[in-house]
This record gives structure tokens, sequence and C-alpha cells, in this order.
């Protein structure tokens, strides 16, 4: 017992890493839709109003395709997960990785009058699309 060495249980840095991917693949899959948002081909289907600053709350057709899209995300997380619980917190950690690249880009695009309302209403929508996602892989585990 000289040199006795304290690591973290397999279990800690495991659950750690799980997450940490989890919080990545959400920020992914915001970014993902952000840039089908944007982008000219999908822009005009989404935001017929070239007047109008393409963001994903900005019409429903871009709240849908975001929302699949983190619940995708989310659902493939959640997938790999042993038990029921453990896919509902992989896909609401998905669900927090979005919202966290959703407020990041808001930063960076310039935080307006509006802020507040689009962080609650953006907030709720991709943390319950990671939910709904995440259920939908614990409703197919057995325990």
């Amino acid at each position: 017992m000289f040199c006795r060495w304290r690591h973290r249980p397999r279990t800690e840095s495991l659950l750690i890493r799980t997450r940490a991917i989890a919080i990545v693949i959400g920020a992914a899959a915001f970014g993902l839709a952000h840039w089908l948002i944007t982008s000219a081909w999908l822009r005009a289907t989404l935001t017929p109003d070239p007047l109008i600053r393409p963001w994903f709350t900005n019409s429903t057709g871009a709240v849908l395709l975001t929302a699949a899209l983190v619940a995708a995300g989310a659902f493939a997380t959640a997938a790999r997960a042993a038990r029921r619980r453990d896919a509902l917190a992989q896909g609401v950690t998905v669900g927090v990785g979005a919202t966290a690249a959703m407020v990041a880009m808001l930063f960076r695009l310039g935080a307006g009058t509006l802020a507040p309302i689009v962080f609650i209403v953006g907030g709720v929508v991709l943390l319950a699309a990671g939910a709904a996602g995440g259920g939908l892989a614990a409703a197919m585990k057995d325990s």
C-alpha cells in the first residue's frame, strides 16, 4: 500500500463519457438543423419571406425539422443504453446539448429583445424532442 493510486471507478468515468457524447450529439443535431434551415434550397421552403432571418422558431416547418433531428439523435443515443432509465436520461441529455447549442447560436447571432422567450420556448421544444426520442428508445427496453 505504498503507492496506492486512487482512480475513479470505471462506471463514473463511463457515465461522464456517455453524457458528454450525448451533449455533443444534441449540439450537432441542432447545428445540422440550423444549417439546413439557413441553406438556400430549404430556406425558401421554410421561411418564404426574405426579410425574416431564418431561425428554428420562425416557422412550423423549421420547428418540426429541428425537433425531428434532435429526437432522432436522442433515439440513436438512447438505443445503446442498457436500462429504460438510462435511455430516458440519455434522451434528455441530448436535449440539453441541443438547448446549449441553441443558446450559443442565439448569442452568436445577437440576442434581441425576444431572447428570453426564444430561450424558454426553444428549450422546451428541444428538451421535449430529446425526451421523446429517449422515451421511444426506453419503451423498447425490457427493464
